[in-house]
Parts: C-alpha cells; structure tokens; sequence
C-alpha cells in the first residue's frame, strides 16, 4: 500500500514503477493536517518511511507531505506521533537533530508502548557516519578486545549536490527559526500530556542538545595534516547532525550494554568527523564561506540574499547528474600501545556511494533501512522506541546494505 497527500503526483509516481510491482499497489490519500484521514491512512501499516520528494522511488511504503521538500520540524511531527500510537514502524532521511530531540522527548515511551520502532537519520544524514565508524570499533573491538580511544571519519571524496529544500532547512535551523518553533511546540505538548507519556527511562535518555552551527565545531584541533590518510583535514558542513547521531548512539550502547545480552560486545568509542582537502588554504577558505553563510542566515536581509543565490525547495540536480555523482569516507579506530615506542593499534575501513549521496545513495539507505526493519525486526537490537540508526538497528542494518551491494568494507 502507498499512502500521500498528492492527487496526481503519487498515483503518476506509481504509473512509473508499475512493471517492477509484483502485485497491484493499493494508493490511499491523506494530509498530514488532517489527522483523522490521516490515521485512516496509516493506522494498518506495518513499516513506514518518510522521504521529502515525490522522485524518491518507494519501495514499500511512502509519505508525500504538502511541500516539495519541507522541513520534517514542520510537517513531520504528525507521521511520527501516528506511527507511535498505532505501533507502526518507521524510519526517515531527516538531518534535524533537534527535532529528533523533540520526537523522542514526546514519544519515545509512547512507542515503547505500542511497540513502534522510530528510526530516523536514515540517509546520508547519518547512516554512514553511524555505521561506518561502528563497522572499525566493532572490527577493533574483535581483533583487540578493547574498545578504541577513538574513532574517526574524512570525507575524502565528495561529488554531490545540495537541494534547495536541504538548504531551506539549513537556514531554518541556523537562523533559530526550527529550534524555537520546536520548544514551542514542545512546551504546548508537555503542558498538555500525561506524566507517562514525558516519562524517559534512565536506559533511554533524550539526547543532548547539540550545535546547530558547523562553525561551532571549528577548533585549533579541526584543521590538521592526517598522515594516515595523507591529506589536510578541515571542517565537514554535515558533521553538525552526524557527530551528534553518532555520539547518542554511542551512548545508549554504553548505558544499556551491561544489561542486554544483543549489546554487550558492541563498542563505544569518541567519535570525530572531518573533510580531506588538497591543502591547508583550501580548507580555510571552506571555513570561511560557511562563516560569510551563518553570517547572512541569521538575520532576514541575509536570508533574502542567500534565496537569490541558492537553489530554492523543490529543485536539485538531474537523474543523470545524480549517477555521476559519488562519495568515499575513510574510518580509522585507533588505540595507543601501552608499550612504550610501539606503534598505535589500528582499523581501517571505508563506505563507498556510487550516486549523488544526497539523492542517489538516501534513497538506497531509506529503502534499505525499511526492508530491514520489516524482514529481520527480531534480529534487530531495539524493538520499541525513538532511536538513532546506529543502536536501533546496528549491525543488523550493517550486513543488510552488505547483502544489498551497499560497500562497507574494514581494509586492514
């Protein structure tokens, strides 16, 4: 079954993939504003997913919400709370970290309940810094039988292209706009629900509140010369919802792997992020256009420029510009010796994309991630709850996108 709120666009969709479809698809209409044709809608799915484009190609089940390519802080809150109270599985490719905040603060112990599972950050936002880094400490943690004092990932390689509806959000979120927007419909929830459905568990705490400015993650400890990998290291603009993602998952393994038997050999690890780049300048100037944006995406005159300039929601790049595109990020877990002069222990590996990652590979890591929830849940770590990709699904996801062609390779 297909479910949306587009009266032409979905059931045209469908027309498209009729003859890769082993049976007839089932479509029902339904606006996320309206909740009760939207619970109608949604309330006999087993596994749902929500993309922000009518070109994603859906395999399973889909979501096509009012705007092209709208924020999921503004549009997505309906889909999550209908799937926690209807125990419906579901995953996303949102990078809004703080509305993810606020999605498990509401519904977390909702989902318990029901037992839903609420996956997001399930595209390039955050699937390969998730399980990439998880892949070496887990290759480390095998070979060495300890967890490394560290785990870090460089983009090295890195062709694809940003839509407008990414770049909406982005200035949505840098200008304050989604935060305050979030807390304030946060505050309404709370003062409205019952103290069991704000009860957090201790083994299942709200993430922290993270930076919502990529120039906040800049330090003296940012631009470096990596001679592992042989190339200048500087700022990497997602590392502002990857770094995050990866560190509450790291945090929920820490807390819960003393008390359930699936997490007790899985690592944890500190987790750090940057992009490789031919010379120090290059970086620095990097650095610098993400200042000149944070700048102007603060303040209204600001903003009126940058949607002058940038592409605007709805539009990105062509299906043929899409397969040109490509991604390569290099892990490397690592350990000090703890005899003097030997060298430090080491575990190497790398996620490769083939496509545009923002497009091509998203729409691989979503499908893949809902296929996975639906034909191995009893295999995965969580069964109930809001939670990052890398803990909810871990290494089961991890040898699923295996299996499906998806590289994650450990290479030494």
């Amino acid at each position: 079954m297909a479910a949306g709120r587009e009266h032409v666009e979905l059931p045209r969709m469908f027309m498209r993939f009729d003859m890769a479809l082993s049976e007839p698809v089932n479509v029902n209409m339904a606006d996320t504003n309206c909740a009760p044709a939207f619970d109608r809608a949604y309330h006999r799915a087993t596994c749902l997913f929500q993309t922000t484009t009518i070109e994603h190609q859906i395999y399973l089940f889909a979501l096509r919400t009012s705007n092209p390519t709208p924020p999921f802080y503004r549009l997505g809150t309906s889909v999550v709370d209908a799937c926690a109270r209807f125990g419906t599985d579901y995953v996303d490719i949102t990078g809004e970290y703080e509305w993810v905040r606020s999605m498990h603060r509401r519904y977390n112990a909702v989902a318990e309940r029901s037992g839903a599972l609420i996956v997001p950050f399930c595209g390039f936002d955050s699937l390969p810094s998730e399980l990439g880094s998880l892949m070496v400490a887990d290759a480390f943690r095998r070979r060495y039988g300890s967890d490394p004092d560290e785990v870090r990932h460089s983009v090295v390689v890195l062709d694809g292209r940003v839509s407008g509806g990414t770049m909406s959000t982005m200035m949505s979120i840098m200008s304050g706009d989604a935060p305050n927007a979030i807390t304030s419909s946060e505050s309404q929830y709370l003062a409205d629900a019952s103290p069991a459905d704000v009860e957090v568990s201790k083994l299942s705490p709200v993430p922290s509140t993270a930076p919502i400015n990529p120039l906040d993650f800049i330090s003296s400890k940012t631009f470096y010369w990596d001679s592992e990998i042989k190339r200048w290291q500087g700022i990497f603009l997602m590392c502002v919802c990857n770094v995050p993602v990866v560190n509450w998952s790291n945090k929920l393994r820490s807390l819960r792997r003393d008390v359930d038997a699936k997490l007790k050999n899985l690592p944890t690890y500190p987790y750090k992020e940057t992009q490789s780049y031919s010379n120090l300048l290059f970086a620095l100037a990097v650095a610098s256009v993400l200042g000149v944006f944070s700048v102007l995406a603060s303040f209204g005159l600001g903003r009126w420029i940058l949607n002058r300039i940038l592409p605007a929601p709805g539009e990105g790049p062509s299906d043929k510009r899409i397969t040109k595109g490509s991604y390569k990020g290099v892990f490397i877990a690592e350990k000090k010796s703890e005899q003097a002069g030997e060298a430090p222990l080491k575990i190497r590996g790398h996620v490769v994309a083939a496509s545009d990652p923002g497009y091509g590979e998203t729409v691989r890591y979503v499908c893949e991630s809902a296929l996975c929830v639906l034909n191995k849940r009893t295999e995965l770590p969580l069964q109930a709850g809001v939670s990052p990709p890398g803990y909810g699904l871990g290494l089961t996801l991890l040898n699923h996108l295996r299996a499906a062609g998806c590289e994650f390779v450990v290479t030494e």
